[in-house]
């Protein structure tokens, strides 16, 4: 499921934008101890989960995405508790099938190692979302992405199942793949490549999406080689503020970031004019990442890939 198509939300609501901005560069993380911490990650149906509590009141699963530029509460029995107003909620997208939405302030998010005080908040009632079966197999409630990452150096460490967060001013690399990130509108990119089944090879920039719980997502028709497979295959019902997406499954790439290189990735297809934002040529999910031990670091614009102990990613040669 598209759980980072929420990142649209702000564009979309028409009043207290610069409020809710100032807010959100207001907010200060809290570590409980001197860095590094570690929060115990989970496997949420390929999503990044872990659990926090709410001003103390709700104890909801958060799902870490590197595609949402907001924090979000999806609002719902779990929320109860935390008695949110929409009263004012507003339509966030032009189709009919788009949710509602309101900002709300003041939030405290506490993940145990870290929290986050006096954060700003999209909250969605969770009965307005596209997909709301997804959303219920899946049990997320919350969605954090940049508010949390921009505080840190972030090393998703999959072998141990661990979010380990670094100190940025004193943290350094140590070995892998450093790729350099480029940051539009809230979400972080980076420049690779995948190399299609006839050794046709496509290079381009690809957005870092750890909301989106597929491998590869290429868009047909940013390049000549990038062709929409066919109909009559395989088809995945991708789901998005402003509306659904069918995306056909195309056979598997190799993909390539900088000198490391990951095999057999599966990709899908999305059509021309796609929901999908920006002008990169795809999206690379949690899934594909998954194969690497992966360090995100905000605040020094770059991505540090390490191979895991037993996939099929490779190490620069």
């Amino acid at each position: 499921m598209m759980v980072a198509a929420l990142a649209l939300l702000p564009g979309c609501l028409l009043v207290d934008t610069m409020r809710f901005q100032q807010a959100r560069e207001a907010a200060v993380a809290v570590p409980a101890g001197p860095l590094p911490l570690d929060l115990s990650i989970q496997d949420g149906n390929g999503l990044i989960t872990f659990r926090g509590s709410v001003n103390g009141k709700a104890d909801l699963l958060f799902a870490l995405d590197t595609g949402a530029p907001v924090s979000v509460l999806l609002a719902g029995t779990e929320t109860a508790p935390l008695g949110l107003d929409l009263s004012d909620a507003q339509k966030l997208g032009d189709s009919p099938a788009s949710p509602v939405g309101s900002f709300r302030f003041g939030f405290a998010l506490d993940f145990g190692p870290v929290s986050l005080r006096d954060l700003p908040m999209v909250a969605v009632p969770i009965d307005t979302m596209p997909c709301r079966e997804k959303l219920d197999q899946l049990g997320i409630r919350g969605i954090v992405g940049a508010d949390l990452l921009r505080h840190y150096v972030a090393e998703l460490d999959f072998d141990a199942n661990r979010l380990r967060l670094h100190d940025p001013k004193v943290w350094t690399p140590d070995g892998g793949t450093i790729l350099p990130l480029e940051f539009k509108e809230g979400h972080i990119y980076v420049r690779a490549g995948v190399t299609l089944p006839d050794g046709m090879s496509v290079d381009g920039l690809f957005h870092i999406d750890t909301g989106k719980n597929t491998p590869l997502l290429l868009r047909a028709g940013t390049d000549p080689a990038l062709i929409l497979p066919p109909p009559g295959g395989k088809v995945r019902k991708a789901c998005y503020i402003n509306g659904l997406e069918e995306q056909r499954e195309g056979a598997p790439v190799t993909l390539r970031a900088g000198g490391a290189a990951m095999p057999d990735v599966p990709s899908l297809y999305s059509p021309p004019g796609s929901l999908e934002m920006g002008s990169s040529i795809g999206t690379i999910g949690a899934a594909a990442l998954r194969r690497w031990n992966v360090t995100i670091d905000y605040p020094g614009k770059r991505l540090i890939l390490k191979p895991r102990r037993s996939t099929g990613a490779t190490a620069p040669s």
